[in-house]
């Protein structure tokens, strides 16, 4: 079943697949793509605190390349948690606040 993408979220990711179809033809970077050298990776538990839903606990994953300032950070719902079903409200309500209802 395909996931439902917020549309919020869409004009984003088609920015990112044009930014990484760029990076794809920059020779150097291609080659450190293929070359699989792994980088700095840290990984640590967190809660994310949203006025909606409550408490997200996730997991949090920092890429970063030899200590640098570019670095990307991913957070996942942590395992055994409610957090999948409370990304899944989030990006079914979007945008929309029911603060004051």
């Amino acid at each position: 079943m395909p996931r439902l993408i917020p549309e919020s979220l869409r004009g984003v990711l088609d920015e990112l697949a044009a930014l990484i179809a760029r990076l794809r033809r920059v020779p150097r970077l291609r080659a450190l793509w293929e070359s699989q050298s792994v980088a700095e990776h840290q990984s640590a538990s967190k809660v994310v605190v949203h006025p909606e839903v409550g408490e997200i606990p996730v997991r949090s994953n920092v890429l970063a390349i030899g200590g640098s300032n570019p670095h990307v950070v991913v957070c996942t719902p942590a395992p055994g948690t409610d957090a999948r079903g409370k990304l899944d409200l989030l990006a079914t309500i979007g945008t929309t606040s029911f603060a004051g209802s």
